[in-house]
């Protein structure tokens, strides 16, 4: 049998104790057992063989478990980098989202500025437009006053005026009558003139 086979073939446990039986043999002190040196060498051979492959199976186990350990921890770098890169990358979006949230800030901070400004402006035209109101409210109320006063005193003027033309009719009236009586007599004196009569002495009229 190969010894690649022999080492595949065995456990560790076998290899154990094979070993343990070249060790026995080779130090036997009984005289019917006991092995001649060149014997005793072989088993010590014998025996170093097996404890050689238990080194090496032990040696290969702690080289696989160090490869895989470095691939471990080679992998956790990557995953590290590749980590490092998703977070760079994300920082850099939100790096952008934040410059983009500050300069939309910063004109809506112009903006509300401008709106404060122009509600200013426009709290003192109301004010302004309130105060030229209130004074052309006290100018109307100024000038209906007035207008009420022309209006009274129109009214008195008015009826003084009927009040004069009504006693001015009357005395028209009268004067009117005077008139056409004394026409009337004028003209009945000189009728009696002319037929020779003596007109009678009228009264005066009272």
């Amino acid at each position: 049998m190969r010894a690649e086979e022999l080492l595949e073939t065995l456990t560790d446990d076998e290899l154990k104790n094979k070993a343990n039986g070249c060790f026995i043999q080779a130090e036997n002190t009984n005289l019917y057992l006991k092995l001649r040196p060149e014997e005793k060498q072989g088993a010590l051979a014998e025996a170093n063989f097996y404890l050689s492959a238990l080194a090496w199976r032990s040696d290969a186990r702690v080289a696989r478990r160090d490869f895989w350990m470095e691939v471990g921890v080679m992998a956790l770098i990557g995953i590290e980098i590749l980590l490092s890169l998703i977070g760079l990358w994300v920082g850099y979006q939100q790096g952008k989202i934040l410059e983009k949230q500050t300069t939309a800030l910063i004109h809506m901070d112009t903006s509300t500025a401008a709106t404060a400004k122009t509600l200013t402006s426009l709290q003192s035209a109301v004010e302004s437009m309130n105060a030229t109101l209130q004074m052309q409210l006290d100018a109307l109320k100024k000038s209906a006053a007035e207008t009420a006063r022309t209006a009274k005193a129109g009214e008195t003027s008015a009826s003084t005026a009927s009040q004069a033309l009504h006693v001015s009719e009357r005395h028209s009236g009268q004067a009117f009558r005077f008139r056409t009586q004394a026409k009337v007599r004028f003209q009945r004196a000189a009728e009696f003139r002319r037929a020779g009569k003596v007109r009678p002495r009228s009264r005066k009229p009272s």
